[in-house]
């Protein structure tokens, strides 16, 4: 984790691959970090046990907002200084200096530099 980041309530469930925050990014409200998956192939109460291996790493540039209620689901790298909407499921890369919203999340635009 880097220097000046804020995660205010988010919650990092690492339990299937590492979550990697760059200096100055921040969160809004009940952020979910989730390099963790289970698998859905197991049945009963296995499926509580049953964690997928590693590989599903986070990785969240410098200065990167994720707006309140992201869902972030790894594998994936939100680049430096992007934003991510409010409520948005992100499920793949978004690049540097993007902004994206929706479910899954999509770039909207791009922020000037």
């Amino acid at each position: 984790m880097g220097s000046d980041v804020a995660l205010n309530n988010a919650v990092l469930n690492c339990l299937g691959g590492d979550i990697t925050i760059g200096s100055g990014a921040f969160c809004g409200h009940n952020v979910l970090l989730l390099a963790g998956k289970h698998d859905y192939g197991a049945l009963g109460v296995d499926r509580q046990s049953a964690i997928a291996g590693d590989g599903h790493d986070i990785t969240i540039g410098e200065g990167a907002w994720l707006a309140s209620n992201v869902t972030v689901l790894g594998p994936c790298t939100i680049g430096e200084h992007a934003v991510i909407a409010a409520g948005a499921v992100v499920t793949s890369d978004i690049p540097a200096f993007a902004v994206a919203a929706g479910i899954p999340a999509r770039v909207i635009k791009q922020i000037p530099r």
